[in-house]
């Protein structure tokens, strides 16, 4: 994927505008690292006040010195481009990481709408790309079958507030050590709505209940108990 494919990612998010998603600020500067696979990509909030030459969102071809697959860099763009829509609906989220001790809401959802973008994109293209087996769960899918205690930064509770798959009945008979996940139905759009103004994981399941009504709701802790165990690690 090279510097047009940067640009066709980043017209989905923004033009194509089926998941309601906050959009970046206009003028945003984009470039793609694409001879070095070991610098990480970046949203920079303050890169413009900070050099005016300097990029909002920088693209890298790899990670830790291993290349990319073109799903993975795309999604890696509707992951930053996700956070400069978050940033220019709500600047004070940037800037307040650790109130409460929570930071983790930027990131989960980037990476809730790097999961379900790109995979809504490239199942379009290939049918068979979201199937029934564990291979078959996407970009990010493997996240999906890790056990708590292997969770970190990007765990994917936003997807699993969307989809309908609990990790706890289906990959218990494959004798991997699940969470229980029984929440399905949401939105990005309703997510990301109840999201803005909130600045721990507690408020923020708060207002989902508050904001939306949703049967599953009721186990909206199978979720957020193992998103803040994951946070509590960072």
């Amino acid at each position: 994927m090279g510097c047009e494919g940067l640009n066709f990612a980043t017209d989905h998010y923004t033009q194509k505008d089926d998941f309601k998603l906050f959009h970046p600020k206009l003028g945003l500067k984009i470039t793609g690292n694409f001879n070095n696979l070991s610098d990480p990509s970046y949203y920079k909030p303050l890169g413009l006040l900070n050099n005016p030459g300097f990029p909002d969102i920088g693209i890298s071809r790899g990670v830790r010195s291993r290349p990319l697959n073109s799903a993975t860099i795309y999604g890696t763009v509707i992951h930053e481009v996700a956070h400069a829509g978050h940033h220019n609906k709500d600047f004070g989220f940037f800037y307040n990481l650790r109130i409460d001790g929570n930071r983790n809401e930027r990131l989960v959802m980037a990476e809730g709408c790097q999961t379900m973008v790109t995979n809504d994109r490239y199942n379009r293209i290939s049918p068979n790309w979201i199937n029934s087996t564990v291979e078959g769960l996407g970009l990010n899918g493997e996240r999906q079958f890790l056990a708590v205690e292997e969770l970190f930064r990007h765990t994917p509770m936003v997807t699993d507030m969307i989809d309908d798959l609990n990790q706890g009945s289906v990959f218990q008979a494959m004798d991997l050590l699940q969470i229980t996940e029984r929440v399905e139905g949401y939105t990005l759009e309703q997510l990301k709505g109840t999201l803005k103004g909130e600045r721990n994981l507690e408020d923020w399941k708060n207002s989902i209940i508050e904001d939306l009504i949703n049967p599953s709701e009721v186990f909206l802790d199978d979720i957020f108990d193992y998103a803040k165990d994951a946070e509590s690690r960072l």
